[in-house]
């Protein structure tokens, strides 16, 4: 006989997962993909407008583009600086930590959804310092952040309503933050920015010739408030484990002191709005 034949033909079955297993790791899977969707749009937003705001208000691209932001260079900051990019940064760290928990050829896969589950609340009970380090200087700056946004939001509007002249000279429509000019959207950003743009007008502007990029008038809202609703969509997605374990478990005692501290997180964030 040959060698190994023996042992391979009465090698054990691996076990069947149980359906409370195969719900823990959908759930799991679900928090992962949400963590990746999230920071690609704030990684897009950052990377290519953010920075580049940033660098036109203080002057970096010449004077004339510096005139045409309207900007300051605080306002600028707020939009497009520290604040964000932290949270960006944030994000980023834990998806590289959460992803292994849904990467089977990981050599640091745990065996069974329990494991699975108990290391995911491990990793976001370490990093909650970190989320509040994050998340906090980026809440209490929103309303100022948002202020803007809305601010040039008017200006573009007043300029669509701006009539005619009957002037030989072609009428000098206004730029603002919200005006953009048409260029070639490049291959990289498209897919991640294109769920943004659904049901939207789509406006552009070329910053320069590096740094294309595209982002629509009502997306730059939804994309600054993502961080604000963030810790609460956490918090939810991490509340729907406890149904699935058994209240003896260590892991079930872990969850729900997990959910109580990122809900007392989110808390704090909401009220220092």
């Amino acid at each position: 006989m040959a060698p190994g034949i023996f042992s391979c033909c009465f090698a054990p079955k691996e076990r069947e997962p149980t359906e409370e297993e195969k719900y823990l790791d959908a759930i799991i899977s679900e928090i992962v993909v949400s963590e990746h969707n999230y920071y690609n749009k704030l990684n897009a937003y950052v990377n290519f407008y953010g920075k580049a705001v940033v660098e036109i208000a203080a002057g970096k691209h010449g004077r004339k583009k510096q005139k045409e932001l309207k900007l300051t260079r605080r306002e600028a900051e707020l939009l497009g600086g520290r604040n964000i990019q932290r949270v960006c940064a944030c994000s980023e760290s834990l998806l590289r930590e959460i992803k292994v928990l849904v990467d089977k050829t990981h050599p640091n896969f745990p065996k069974t959804a329990y494991h699975r589950t108990q290391e995911l609340i491990d990793i976001f009970d370490r990093r909650c310092g970190d989320l509040k380090k994050a998340y906090f200087p980026y809440v209490q700056a929103y309303k100022k952040c948002n202020g803007i946004v809305q601010r040039g939001k008017a200006e573009a509007a007043a300029v669509d309503r701006i009539p005619p002249q009957p002037t030989k000279r072609k009428l000098k429509r206004g730029r603002s933050l919200l005006r953009f000019k048409s260029i070639q959207v490049t291959e990289e950003v498209a897919p991640i920015v294109q769920g943004l743009s659904q049901n939207h007008y789509v406006s552009l502007w070329d910053f320069s010739t590096e740094q294309q990029f595209y982002l629509m008038e009502s997306g730059m809202d939804s994309i600054l408030i993502m961080p604000v609703q963030r810790l609460y969509q956490t918090k939810l997605r991490l509340e729907r484990l406890v149904k699935y374990l058994e209240e003896e478990t260590a892991e079930y005692t872990s969850v729900v002191h997990l959910v109580s501290k990122i809900n007392k997180l989110a808390t704090e964030l909401n009220r220092s709005l």
